[in-house]
């Protein structure tokens, strides 16, 4: 390709995600800045409301909960259904994104080879068998 042609494609690559970005923006910032003001107002309503809670001892109850929100976890303690993000299914599903997504592509045809420039997992499984019947 020319050099102007890639300057071009990438130019036009740029300008799509600034409006893209723009639209998302305009799309999801008025409904976020309503979450984080009502978010801060039940805050301060709890406070007020339970006097005996100290602001520091319910900041450190809601940072555990949105890391337990964030692991998948359910914050309200429902024990009798304990279910994470990393059940079987989903365990399952990152192991196979992992197995054929990472690696230094030694065994990967270069890019010209392939007719659409896809990449391919086959070689990559074939150097497993390779190594686990070795």
């Amino acid at each position: 390709m020319k050099k102007t042609t890639v300057l071009a494609v990438l130019l036009v690559v740029l300008m799509y995600l600034m409006v893209g970005a723009t639209v998302f923006q305009l799309l999801e910032q008025p409904y976020a800045e309503s979450q984080q003001a009502s978010v801060s107002q039940a805050r301060e309503s709890f406070l007020l409301d339970n006097a005996c809670v100290e602001p520091t001892r319910l900041d450190q109850l809601l940072e555990q909960t949105v890391v337990a929100v964030e692991l998948g976890l359910d914050p309200f303690g429902n024990r009798s259904n304990v279910s994470t993000s990393w059940d079987l299914g989903s365990s399952f599903f990152f192991a196979g994104t992992v197995i054929t997504t990472i690696g230094k592509n030694q065994d990967q045809p270069p890019p010209s080879a392939s007719p659409h420039n896809c990449p391919d997992t086959e070689p990559s499984l074939r150097s497993i068998g390779r190594h686990t019947t070795d």
